[in-house]
Order: C-alpha cells, then sequence, then structure tokens
C-alpha cells in the first residue's frame, strides 16, 4: 500500500477514535490465494504442535489489504492441510497456555529472519494470554486435491488489535496439544507475502524459516456505511465490471442519492471496498495476482440519480477530489467466492484513499478509470440493476471506449461499503448571533449569502456574543435561515463555483468597520472553506414566521476562537439561477456587515447584517489564559519511551464548562521551535488516559498519583493509539492538535479536574509538547519516566507549577435526571422503533445547570445497557418523520397526564420538523449491564428553545424504525424525577397507551449569560436563593455527598461554600436581576 494512504487514513481512525462505531464481523482470508484453494505448503503452526512451540509469521502489508485499515483484528482460523484423512483432535484438547503478541514487522515474508527478535518492530501488543479448549473433530478432513478443509473455530483474542496498516508479525507461543503426534496445518507455498519461523521451545531465540499458515482472520470493520442499505446483508440481482474486474480500458461512474449513502456531513470518507457476485461460481477473483498501472477514483458531490445523464460531465457538481491515484496492485483471489445467492460475499481489497474526502452532505458522485486488469476472467462485482435507482439510490454510466470517455450508458452500479470517519458530536454546541434572536425573528432581511449573482459579505458579531464558549473553541460551520413566511429554499440545486469563506478575529468592532475589506481581517484568518458549493433542493426550510436554521455551511478548516469580535468573511461567484431572502437584522453594537457586488472589490459599503448561528466544538484551554507557545517542552510526554503524567487543573480555569457536561478529547501543541510532528505516523501499542474530579488541589498535589486521584475516575481511553504525521503543527503557529478522542466521555461535575496520562513507548517522537510555568494556583502536573510508575517528581520543580500547555474538548450539556449521569438506569424502552408519540416531563430539580434565558440546541438518548441492545443502527437509517416540540410542562412527572396536550404549558416551540437521517452507531452499547451507554449522537434542533425555568415537556412524533430491541434508557416506574408517556402505534395520537418512568435524555445547550448567584434558576438573585445557599453553606465542602450537584454555591471554585461565597452573593443579591 502506498505509505501516504495508510498516513492519512489511520490519523482519522486512531486520533478519532471511531473504530467499530458501527460495524459487524467481517473475515479475510490471508494469503488471499487460499480463498476456496489448497495451498501447496503445511506445516504444524499456530496450534498443531503435540508439545511446546514458537511460531511466529511475517505478513507484508500487501498481503493484508483484505483488511481496511481501521479494523479491529479479533482472532483468527486455521484450517487442517487436506492430506489429513481423519478429523482432529480425535479427543478434547486442552492447550494449558497460549500467547499471541502482534507487532508491525521488522523484515518481510521474502527477508524473514530465523532469529525471531530481528522480524519484530516496536512494541508487541499481548492480544491472547492462557488456555482454551479445543473439542473432538473441530477440524474436518473430508477434502482433497484443491478443495481446501473447512476453517476450524475461531481462536479469539482476549482483547482485539486495532489495524493501522502496513506489514504484521504474529507471534505465537505455546505449551502443545499433549496428543501422541502433532498435525499438519494448510500453508501458504511460497511467494504470497507470507512466511513463518518455527522452534519446538516457547522460548527460542532461532528457529526454522519456512511457509505460513493459511489464516482467516476475523475482524470488525470501522465505521461504514453499505450502499444500497438493502443489499448489506442479501446478493444484489446483477453484476457490475466497471469499477475493478474489467478486462479492458473503463471508465466507469455511479452516483449515490444523500439518503442511500447514510454518511452524515461532515464526515470524512477515508476508503471503499467491493464484493464479488455470485455469478462468478466458486472461484474467488482474480486468478492470478492483478497489477493496475494506473488506477483513479474522484469523489466529488453529485446529481441525484433520477437526474443522471449518459454524459459524464453532466453528473456531476462541482470540482472533483483525486483520492486514489498510482499503480495497484489485486492479489491472487482476493475476492472470495465461499457462498451461494441469497447470501452475499466477503468483500474483498480495501481501497483506501490517498486524499481523505470531506462530504459536506448531498448525493455523492464516484469516477474511477483504469487501463484494466488484463486478466482472462472477468470479475463480476455484486449489484444493483439500475433500474431500481428510485428504492436503491444508486445508478452508474459504463464506458469501455476510453478512460477519458465523454459519454457512456447507463448502468448498474456496485454494492459498495463505504468507510468513513465521523465526529457524531461535531457542531452539536450553537451560538446565536445576536444571542436575542434565537428564537426571535430579525427586524430586516438580507440575500447577499446566497444570491445568483457575485457578492462579498462581511458580517462582524461583538464580542460579547461568545462570552459563554470557552477561548480555544472551535468554529465549524455557521447556518442561516429564511426570512419569516418564504417557502422552502432552493427549487432546484443551487451551485456556486466558487464560494468562500475566511473566519478571523476582526480587527475593528461593529460600528466602526473600515470600508476596506482587508483592514477588518485578523492576522489570525482561517479560509474556512474554499470551492464549488451546492445547496441541495429544499434545503433552507420555509413557511414559519420565525424559520429555522436548516442548513449549515460546513467548514473544511476550523477556526479556533480565542476571544474577541468575530469576522465572517464570504466572497462567492453567484449560482447563476436563484435567491433567496435571509433573516437578518439592522446594524447594531452587537453585529455590523459590509457588501460589495462582486467577488474581488476592495471596499464595501454598509448593509444589513444576516443573522447567524455559529456551528461550534466547545473547547477549553490549560491554562485558561493561555498566550503565545514557548520554548520549553515536557521531554516525555508522547515520545520513544514509558512515561506517566498527571494533572490537577483548578475549578476556575474550567470556568466555562458547565457541571454535567461531557469532556470528550484532548489537545496539545507543539514548542514554539517545534515543527509540524510527528515526521511519520507513530504509533502507541498502549495508551491510558483517566480523568475524575481531584482529590486533592493544585496547590496541595501530591506526587503519589493515587493521592490525587478522585473516588469517580474514570478510564477515558485504553488501547493502542496511533498519532498520524502532522498532527501537532508547527509551534510557531500555537495551534492545537488533537491527540486523543476520548473512547468514553468524562461527566464533569465541577470542581478540580485530576487527567492522568499512562503510555508506553511510541514509535516516533509525536512532539515537543509544550510546557507553561508558574500555573499555580490553577493548576500542576506530576511526571514520572515509567507507565505503571505510582509516583513521580513535580515538573518544572516543588514551586510555582508547570504544565503541558493542553486543550480539552468538551459538550456543554446535562444528563436528566442528573444521577443517570454515570448511573444505568433499570428499564430500557423502544420508542424509536416503530411509528408512535412520546412525551417526557423533566422537573426543573434536573435541569439547574441550564441558566434561564439559555437555549436548548438538541438532546440526545443512550442505549439501554439494561436492555443488553448492541450499538445501533448498524446502517445510517432515514427517518421520514421526526417532529419534536419542546414547552414548559404543566404538570408534573407524578401528575403527568395521558393527554399529552394536557402536559405542555403555554409557549411551545418545534423545534425540528420532518425527515432526519440516523447515523450508523449513532447509540453505541457499553458491552456491560450496569455502565450505561454513550451519548455519542446529538438530535440537534433547528429552533432553539429558550429555557424560562420549571419543568420541561418534551414530544416527539415519528415515523422511526429501528430495528427491534433498539432499547433507549429509562426508568421503569415514574418518579419525582421523570416521567414519559407513549402511544405506540400512531404518530398523531392525542393520548398515550404506554407509561414509564424517567428517560435519560442529555440536553444540550448554550448558555446566555452566566448569573451563578441564581441558585433557584428563576433569573432573579433574591430571597428564594438565600435558603438554598444556607444549606451549602452549612454543608460546607463540596465532595459531600449532600452537597448539591456540580456544587453551584461555590463561587470562587475552592471546593467548600464558606464566607467568601457569602460575599459574593451578597453583592449579587443587592443587585437582584442576573443579566
Amino acid at each position: 500500500m502506498d505509505t501516504s494512504t495508510r498516513r492519512h487514513v489511520m490519523g482519522f481512525f486512531v486520533c478519532a477514535g471511531l473504530c467499530g462505531a458501527a460495524s459487524f464481523a467481517d473475515h479475510a482470508v490471508v494469503p488471499s490465494s487460499g480463498n476456496g484453494i489448497e495451498l501447496s505448503g503445511n506445516n504444524q503452526g499456530t496450534i498443531g504442535g503435540d508439545s511446546a512451540r514458537r511460531f511466529m509469521m511475517v505478513i507484508d502489508a500487501q498481503a493484508l489489504t483484505g483488511i481496511p485499515i481501521g479494523s479491529t483484528i479479533t482472532g483468527y482460523r486455521v484450517r487442517l492441510n487436506n492430506g489429513n484423512t481423519t478429523a482432529w483432535p480425535p479427543s478434547p484438547v486442552t492447550i494449558s497456555d497460549y500467547e499471541v503478541r502482534i507487532s508491525a514487522a521488522a523484515t518481510t515474508a521474502s527477508t524473514m529472519s530465523a532469529t525471531f527478535a530481528d522480524n519484530i518492530s516496536g512494541v508487541q501488543t499481548l492480544v491472547m494470554d492462557g488456555s482454551f479448549g479445543i473439542a473432538t473433530n473441530s477440524y474436518s478432513a473430508a477434502a482433497a486435491g484443491t478443495t481446501p478443509e473447512a476453517f476450524g473455530p475461531v481462536i479469539g483474542f482476549d482483547r482485539g488489535f486495532l489495524y493501522l496498516g502496513g506489514s504484521l508479525c504474529i507471534d505465537i507461543n505455546y505449551t502443545g496439544t499433549g496428543l501422541t503426534s502433532a498435525v499438519f496445518l494448510d500453508g501458504s507455498g511460497g511467494g504470497e507475502g507470507v512466511a513463518s519461523c518455527f522452534a519446538t521451545s516457547r522460548t527460542a531465540a532461532t528457529g526454522g524459516v519456512g511457509n505460513g499458515n493459511v489464516l482467516r482472520f476475523e475482524y470488525t470493520a470501522p465505521m461504514n456505511s453499505i450502499v444500497p442499505a438493502s443489499l448489506a446483508s442479501a446478493e444484489g440481482p446483477s453484476g457490475q465490471e466497471g469499477p475493478l474486474g474489467g478486462p479492458g480500458v473503463r471508465r466507469f461512474q455511479y452516483n449515490v442519492d444523500e439518503a442511500a449513502l447514510g454518511i452524515p456531513a461532515g464526515a470524512t470518507i477515508l476508503g471503499m471496498t467491493f464484493r464479488l457476485d455470485s455469478a462468478n461460481g466458486s472461484i474467488a477473483w482474480p486468478p492470478s495476482d492483478v497489477a493496475f498501472s494506473d488506477y483513479e477514483i474522484r469523489l466529488s458531490q453529485g446529481v441525484s440519480t433520477g437526474a443522471m445523464s449518459t454524459t459524464y460531465a453532466a453528473n456531476i457538481v462541482g470540482s472533483q477530489t483525486l483520492v486514489v491515484n498510482g499503480a495497484r496492485t489485486l492479489n491472487n483471489g482476493a475476492f472470495a467466492a465461499e457462498n451461494a445467492s441469497p447470501t452475499p460475499e466477503q468483500y474483498g481489497t480495501a481501497i483506501m484513499f490517498q486524499v481523505p474526502y470531506l462530504y459536506l452532505g448531498g448525493d455523492l458522485c464516484v469516477d474511477i478509470n483504469h487501463p484494466g486488469t488484463g486478466a482472462g476472467v472477468t470479475g463480476f462485482l455484486d449489484a444493483a440493476v439500475n433500474n431500481d435507482y428510485p428504492t436503491t439510490g444508486v445508478r452508474g454510466v459504463y464506458s469501455s471506449v476510453s478512460r477519458t470517455a465523454a459519454t457512456g450508458s447507463l448502468t448498474n452500479a456496485p454494492v459498495t461499503r463505504f468507510i468513513y470517519a465521523a465526529d457524531l458530536r461535531r457542531g452539536v454546541t450553537k451560538v446565536f448571533a445576536p444571542e436575542d434572536t434565537a428564537s426571535a425573528e430579525g427586524d430586516s432581511n438580507v440575500n447577499s449569502l446566497v444570491r445568483d449573482v457575485a457578492r462579498s459579505v462581511m458580517i462582524v458579531d461583538a464580542a460579547d456574543q461568545f462570552d459563554t464558549i470557552a477561548p480555544g473553541s472551535r468554529l465549524v460551520g455557521h447556518a442561516a435561515r429564511l426570512d419569516q413566511s418564504a417557502a422552502a429554499w432552493p427549487g432546484a440545486a443551487a451551485v456556486w463555483s466558487s464560494y468562500r469563506i475566511d473566519v478571523s478575529r476582526s480587527v475593528n468592532l461593529p460600528g466602526a468597520l473600515s470600508t476596506t475589506f482587508a483592514n477588518n481581517v485578523g492576522a489570525d484568518v482561517v479560509t474556512a472553506y474554499s470551492g464549488a458549493l451546492v445547496i441541495p433542493a429544499n434545503a433552507l426550510k420555509g413557511g414559519g414566521s420565525n424559520n429555522p436554521f436548516s442548513y449549515v455551511f460546513r467548514y473544511r478548516n476550523p477556526y479556533t476562537y480565542t476571544g474577541g469580535p468575530l469576522n465572517t468573511y464570504v466572497r462567492h461567484t453567484g449560482n447563476g439561477a436563484t435567491f433567496a431572502q435571509l433573516d437578518g437584522l439592522n446594524a447594531t453594537s452587537k453585529i455590523d456587515a459590509l457588501l460589495a457586488t462582486d467577488s474581488s472589490s476592495a471596499v464595501g459599503t454598509a448593509t444589513v447584517p444576516t443573522i447567524l448561528r455559529h456551528e461550534v466544538d466547545a473547547a477549553t484551554t490549560a491554562p485558561l489564559s493561555l498566550g503565545n507557545p514557548g520554548n520549553s517542552y515536557a521531554a516525555g510526554l508522547l515520545r520513544f519511551g514509558e512515561y506517566s503524567y498527571q494533572v490537577v487543573i483548578s475549578a476556575e480555569q474550567l470556568r466555562y464548562i458547565p457541571a454535567g457536561s461531557l469532556i470528550d478529547s484532548m489537545w496539545l501543541r507543539n514548542q514554539v521551535g517545534g515543527p509540524a510532528s510527528p515526521a511519520a505516523d507513530s504509533i502507541c501499542p498502549d495508551f491510558e488516559l483517566t480523568l475524575s474530579t481531584a482529590a486533592r488541589t493544585p496547590t496541595t498535589m501530591s506526587t503519589t498519583y493515587a493521592v490525587n486521584q478522585g473516588a469517580d475516575a474514570v478510564v477515558v481511553y485504553d488501547g493502542a493509539l496511533g498519532v498520524s504525521a502532522g498532527t501537532l503543527p508547527p509551534g510557531s503557529t500555537g495551534a492545537f492538535g488533537r491527540v486523543v478522542k476520548f473512547q468514553k466521555a468524562f461527566v464533569y461535575k465541577g470542581g478540580n479536574l485530576c487527567v492522568m496520562v499512562r503510555h508506553q513507548k511510541f514509535t516516533l517522537d509525536v512532539g515537543q509538547c509544550e510546557t507553561v510555568s508558574s500555573t499555580l494556583p490553577g493548576a500542576r502536573s506530576v511526571f514520572g519516566g515509567t507507565f505503571g510508575a505510582g509516583s513521580g517528581s513535580y515538573l518544572g520543580g516543588a514551586t510555582g507549577g508547570t504544565i503541558a500547555a493542553a486543550r480539552f474538548g468538551y459538550v456543554p450539556s446535562v444528563m436528566t435526571p442528573n444521577s443517570f449521569a454515570t448511573v444505568e438506569a433499570d428499564n430500557g424502552f423502544e420508542f424509536l422503533s416503530q411509528a408512535g408519540a412520546v412525551q417526557i416531563i423533566v422537573p426543573a430539580s434536573q435541569l439547574l445547570p441550564i441558566d434561564v434565558g439559555s437555549a436548548i440546541t438538541g438532546m440526545s438518548f443512550r442505549n439501554s445497557a439494561t436492555g443488553v441492545a448492541p450499538t445501533f443502527p448498524a446502517a445510517a437509517l432515514a427517518v421520514g418523520r421526526l417532529d419534536v416540540t419542546l414547552a414548559p410542562a404543566a404538570r408534573t412527572p407524578l401528575t403527568m397526564s395521558d393527554t399529552f396536550a394536557v402536559n405542555n404549558g403555554p409557549g411551545v416551540v418545534t423545534v425540528r420538523q420532518g425527515a432526519i437521517v440516523i447515523p450508523a452507531g449513532a447509540f453505541p452499547a457499553s458491552g456491560n449491564f450496569v455502565i450505561p451507554g454513550e451519548n455519542e449522537w446529538f438530535i440537534e434542533f433547528e429552533r432553539a428553545f429558550i429555557y424560562t425555568g420549571g419543568p420541561l415537556c418534551v414530544t416527539m412524533r415519528t415515523t422511526a424504525n429501528l430495528p427491534a430491541f433498539s432499547y433507549f434508557d429509562t426508568e421503569f416506574t415514574p418518579s419525582a424525577l421523570g416521567a414519559a408517556r407513549w402511544n405506540n402505534t400512531n404518530p398523531d395520537a392525542a393520548t398515550s397507551n404506554v407509561t414509564t418512568g424517567a428517560v435519560a435524555v442529555r440536553f444540550a445547550f448554550t448558555a446566555r449569560a452566566f448569573c451563578p448567584w441564581d441558585l433557584n434558576n428563576d433569573g432573579f438573585v433574591d430571597d428564594a436563593d438565600f435558603p438554598i445557599f444556607l444549606n451549602a453553606y452549612n454543608i460546607l465542602d463540596c465532595a459531600d455527598g449532600s452537597m448539591p450537584f456540580g456544587c453551584p454555591a461555590d463561587f470562587n471554585h475552592d471546593g467548600v461554600v464558606d464566607d467568601t461565597d457569602f460575599q459574593l452573593f451578597v453583592v449579587a443579591y443587592n443587585e437582584l436581576l442576573c443579566p
């Protein structure tokens, strides 16, 4: 495989932590020439030895192309050589100790050394250790000639191995079967990218080099979407050789409708795989290695399948991205032919992209050309029929005339498994500018952002519109909405050949803008988007008096907000066809704008600003007030060596994170002189990251790690970690790189935070992670030189405090009931498995972290661990209707009515309406009865609900049809903490027919303003807050179990509610009204 392909793809899978989030069991035979064919070699190998053995295999990267990068290998199977005539074993066998270690290979199959250690590169991962039994006759011996024996039972690993590309070295040692003789397993014949080294001692240093076993690796594929979904587990009705199997030149193009693709906008497509059609019979394809001198794939937005033409260019929207380019080899037998219709074949060679493709929504066009296989046998891939495109959402165009043919014939499209990485929490946090237009119509309208003719538009928002998100947060897009009463727009897809968005800190404030555009642009400017833009038909919903924010301009390059006024500068060429009036607001001290009537003018004139909703990935830095990088760094952190590091960060430094929020990622940066790093992919076989509420303050931090760690410690990441080349930007930029996205988010409960990092050595230094000194009393750290160290030394010495500069991503949100944040409920509820209506009441006591006036912008449910449901859905699911309203509740949970309307108080807001796609893996399983699932995906609201205090009523009406047993976490019995009603037959029902207890709902919100002294959340600091403060004052210690959640009366974040907090409370009490 091209090394650049591995580098780019690996970073998404490992740094993003997305492996296997929505996947199913697959297998790949190695070498693939053994797919359905007996090979000429044999050996005792992996399990056949009657006494102690050490058996090592080196497998070249090319031999592993059937396993997509980012997959988790969970075990393997072997088969007998068909020279055996008797099934094996003759009686039950227990191998008392069997160990398997996997690492990268230092040699190739053709250069494998007889010295075991010389074949190992980097750190080995112990994936299996212990005894296992083999039942009588587990391995058949009924085949002969070229027909292989069936594979035996899986040898399952204790822990999965994350495959990050490249060659592998598999090191096996075991005690032997104890039988009277060894048994021989099927083996490679040589020259197939597989070799072995064999010895009759478990601890041997050297052995004999020979052929390797035929292995069938069992793996869990990375996040993927199978298109069309209807053929995910069924053979397609036809075949197609255009993409890969044609013997001569081909240009093959196929389009996939957005609904059929099932990949969330903002995801990165990393590769694709096909599978063989059963029309090929029982013979794997190709019959020998096939080499393409040049193979190209281009991706772009496309027209819908119903609008496709026989002219290739007419099916492409905007510019294409060349994602694969160069020579490519298909191994003999790379596509298995082991099943009969209607059971589909396994997927063959994974085509991983050299340039990952950022999918921004809409229909997809895949354009492939190649010179042909030259093989004597055509490989027909499984396919959907051309005329079925209205239901399958896929359709192709085919030409065998030329790789650059202008026209072709409409034809079948292959069943495709697209491999992608999606951060399902991307942009969950919303900032409305101006903030008081979150749910209120502006006083004007403007069309410049979506004009049919060229425009330059600059919109500047005041700094105080962003004062509740932390500096360090990233802006990942923005949305606009239609002006009141406007009809949905555009009627047909609107296309701009050039659309550019630059984002920066504005040099000038609203009301004081220079008419010269450049004079307002800050030095930190980022070109967030540049290129063709397509707004799909009716993407901006209309027809209401306050229309929703239903279309997002997604950024290719996020902008890191560090404070100050925000400048959004848009230049475009016009779409040439249509425009719409967007909601606007006459310029104020909060918002201002400039306009030019072309895309290149240096000067503009004042205009009506467009109201924008900014999509934000919230994050905060430690230290909070972090300037430009210095020249010191932590010598051992993320380096070529073991290391342990612990930091305690004060609550004051974390003040932007509301109690109850999810902390879900960690970022680091290089010291000022550090280059972009690592220089190449770096892999750590074991990386552990643990977060907890700190038991000590930074000032009292101990050098003994356990003393500082809180009782609520959560291991948020554990396993192999890869950091792709260039993850940490050059230190001179001051930019952070995301080192790890947590496997399990940490629920921040307020107070000081303890972060513990332990890692084995990386294969290459990741970077020179900057350190900042004099951080006390805000933060302090301790480091140790080994992975398992129990204590260490203060970084930077015993005084002053020094820590590694870090950024932590978070989602401002709260779980209701609050106690469910880290605890599983006692029941499960299938309210999205069939059409129906569900209503939930949440009491005010569980919404205290949401200040009055805050905008509730989304909600998330989670998989019920009690219900033992697997991760669902397995593939993206298009739902025709999911209407959600929020309202002040007119009833409490315990007085909830069976009549839905009775439970809604005045002020009902339809926060979203219509179709939605539930992405694959939206509701991950925890795998444990008592550990709650993750809130991975949020139902984002198109309209904000401004929380006015009091209980909340949520109503959903849906036609969703998630698979059976798709349970959501709930309580069985209604209580004061929550209750729900459900009608499980009719989405428009007026009454319910099912009653249940509290539903675990996490609400995403954006605080309007901080008013921590308003302890009862009614918008005032008055007599009603005094007894609440007094209760906390009498408890004193925030760590006391009786203290209210988040210790809200600890205004100075010192861990106690005392006289200092009282003085702060009195000042606010005298002011009365919250800001």
